[in-house]
């Protein structure tokens, strides 16, 4: 005799939403594993928090854009970030990097710089944005963090790239920065140059062949190509 409710199950397969949870065996690890209720609310509300944020954001843009007649210098910056494909979905960060760009162009062809003060404010900002301070570090206690290893080593906190040895001794990561000849740019542990105090971080860049000139001076391997080379040797 044949089942006739399960052929009509095998023929009309459930939907998931026909589907009764509760009387579907899980093994016990897969039920501790199933998030409480508390987190599931905390998903939530946590995406409803990221949706309110990203549709005021999008708001603001448009608001900006009522009534505001474009500076010659965004029809610029926006034709020529379009070119570059900084606004092509498929690009570099799906291009959202164009609209950001040009609202940072717009901010400031709002402050109306003349021409000496616009090179002053692009060279202060570029200096800020890389997290480069303005005056030179003074080597002060108050300019290092707390100890960052075992050893007592220290990071300045006005400039990342700075360390303090737990002698006292200092030096900067990127003193040096060794470039290929298609411009490919990277640090090792060559890259390390003691300094003195005060002391405005400064990088040389140092041209080398393809597969040549640069190793480690601590574990021998050659660095050429190789990006932010790390060995443990130089601490």
């Amino acid at each position: 005799m044949t089942n006739t409710s399960a052929q009509k199950g095998k023929n009309n397969p459930m939907r998931p939403d026909q589907m009764d949870i509760s009387q579907i065996d899980l093994p016990e690890s897969a039920l501790a594993q199933r998030p409480t209720l508390l987190q599931r609310l905390r998903w939530s509300l946590s995406e409803i928090q990221w949706r309110l944020i990203n549709r005021y954001r999008m708001t603001c843009s448009w608001l900006m854009w009522l009534g505001h007649k474009p500076s010659p210098m965004e029809v610029w910056a926006e034709k020529e970030l379009r070119l570059a494909g900084w606004y092509d979905e498929d690009g570099f960060y799906g291009g959202m990097m164009g609209p950001a760009l040009l609202r940072m162009i717009r901010e400031f062809g709002a402050e109306g710089h003349s021409g000496m003060s616009a090179g002053i404010s692009v060279g202060v900002f570029s200096r800020l944005a890389r997290y480069e301070p303005l005056m030179p570090l003074e080597g002060d206690e108050s300019e290092w963090s707390d100890p960052v290893n075992p050893d007592g080593m220290q990071q300045n906190t006005r400039c990342g790239r700075v360390f303090r040895r737990a002698d006292g001794t200092a030096y900067d990561i990127e003193g040096k920065v060794f470039r290929e000849p298609n411009g490919v740019s990277f640090t090792s542990g060559d890259s390390f140059v003691d300094v003195k105090f005060p002391y405005d971080p400064q990088t040389e860049y140092v041209d080398v062949p393809y597969g040549d000139g640069v190793t480690c001076e601590h574990c021998g391997d050659d660095l050429s190509g190789l990006m932010g080379h790390e060995c443990g040797g130089a601490s």
